[in-house]
């Protein structure tokens, strides 16, 4: 599936707002007005984060192929 990496932009913030809003399934959290360089870092960061997260699962995905070629294998292999 698709993932996203949400930044919440807002003019919320009270700490109770942060925290629900981070609750609520958001990855991070500005409050306005906010800095564009600031906005830019943290979008980089989102993009970091997303690439590491597709990278593992292309990783995990390797290694189930690899698991289910080892249980084959065991089983066609006289002991």
């Amino acid at each position: 599936g698709k993932t996203i990496y949400i930044i919440l932009l807002t003019a919320r913030g009270a700490k109770e707002n942060i925290v629900e809003g981070l609750r609520a399934g958001a990855d991070d959290y500005l409050v306005k007005p906010y800095d564009k360089e600031e906005l830019f870092a943290r979008i980089q960061v989102g993009l970091r984060i997303l690439d590491l997260h597709n990278s593992l699962a292309q990783r995990v995905a390797e290694l189930e192929v690899a698991v289910t070629e080892v249980s084959r294998l065991k089983h066609d292999i006289p002991l």
